[in-house]
């Protein structure tokens, strides 16, 4: 049997991990982990167990996560970059050092390590990050690499896309405007998406535990991408039959080069790459850049207009590789199986519900 714990277990992707892994699985057995219990809730009622854990006790880590085959960290440093990349660091060290050689350690970083700023609408990797939270997924994923060397664990970063799924909030976003409104969708039919479902992240993740797997930093997006006619008419299909969406060309800036858009781009286009390389460096530099940046957008900000209908941008174009393995799935057996979670989702809450002597989920909306 793989035993299997998963770091930040209580977070949408890790939660809905953990129930696509709990009983009936019988090959698998999950554990969930998070910094306190009161997250746990979900987990409990799906017969996942929880425990806590403390960096500070490496004593205590040792004797748990010595016995994981595979440990999928969710965690996410908060604060300033100058805070986030030797938080990281420290945790994702603690936590290798406390497993057995040969075991696998898979960090969740994001697509939008390629270097992307949060205002790009393509794809597109870039040398010098534009985002600090660009800088901050690639050190991480730097240590993750080093880690691996060093302890002995077999170490991986994947580079998740934008995760679709029964417990995501972009996928109950969109389905919210598709039950109430016509919506906009910016971008052409076949445009590639880097959707990924919850499924297709469970399936590389247990490939990572076949020593055979190469270690490194993958990307994960269903493999072939999803294009958007793809992802909205599966949300039709799937929950929205009567869903009304139109395709319109996105607005794509003139592409510059790094030194031409500092140039022609002022204080905006210099955000991200300030943030990221030279704030970092500085907490006093960076309070004082947040502080007058946020009142400079204050200052400037103009109230927006519910007179129009919904507009969905998405991050847009085809992902670099390597893919993980367990990716290159068709489409309609990643749709089998999300609806297949979706089934035990909703017999959990029944179950719940009616041992607590309430109304079945479905019955209270009616």
């Amino acid at each position: 049997m793989t035993e299997i714990a998963i770091i930040g277990a209580n977070g949408q992707v890790g939660a809905e991990l953990a129930l696509a892994w709990a009983p009936p699985r019988t090959d698998l057995r999950v554990t969930g982990f998070t910094r306190s219990s009161f997250g746990q809730t979900l987990l409990r009622i799906a017969g996942v167990p929880c425990e806590t854990y403390d960096l500070a006790d490496g004593e205590a880590l040792r004797r748990r996560f010595a016995a994981f085959d595979l440990v999928a960290d969710f965690t996410y440093a908060t604060g300033r970059a100058t805070q986030a990349i030797p938080q990281f660091r420290a945790h994702a060290a603690a936590i290798t050092g406390a497993m057995k050689p040969g075991a696998a350690y898979v960090a969740m970083s994001s697509v939008m390590a390629f270097g992307m700023a949060a205002s790009e609408t393509r794809v597109r990797p870039h040398r010098v990050a534009r985002s600090a939270y660009a800088a901050v997924k690639r050190a991480g994923e730097r240590d993750v690499a080093r880690l691996g060397r060093t302890t002995g664990v077999r170490c991986f970063s994947f580079r998740l896309g934008q995760v679709h799924g029964v417990l995501q909030s972009v996928g109950q976003t969109l389905l919210d405007d598709l039950n109430w409104s016509d919506v906009v969708v910016a971008g052409a039919p076949d445009d590639p998406t880097i959707a990924v479902f919850v499924p297709t992240i469970a399936r590389a993740q247990l490939a990572c535990t076949n020593r055979a797997t190469t270690t490194g930093v993958y990307t994960v997006v269903e493999s072939p991408q999803w294009s958007l006619a793809d992802l909205y008419g599966f949300y039709k299909e799937w929950k929205s039959p009567d869903a009304r969406y139109q395709f319109v060309p996105p607005s794509h800036p003139p592409r510059l080069s790094f030194v031409r858009s500092l140039v022609a781009g002022g204080v905006d286009r210099l955000r991200g790459p300030l943030e990221a390389y030279v704030l970092a460096r500085s907490d006093r530099a960076h309070r004082f850049a947040k502080a007058w940046h946020r009142r400079r957008v204050s200052s400037g900000a103009v109230a927006g207009s519910s007179d129009f209908a919904p507009r969905h941008d998405h991050l847009l174009g085809e992902v670099p590789g390597p893919y993980a393995e367990g990716a290159s799935v068709p489409r309609l057996e990643t749709g089998q199986e999300l609806r297949l979670l979706q089934g035990r989702f909703d017999h959990l809450l029944a179950e719940h519900s009616r041992g607590r002597g309430e109304p079945d989920a479905g019955r209270s909306r009616e």
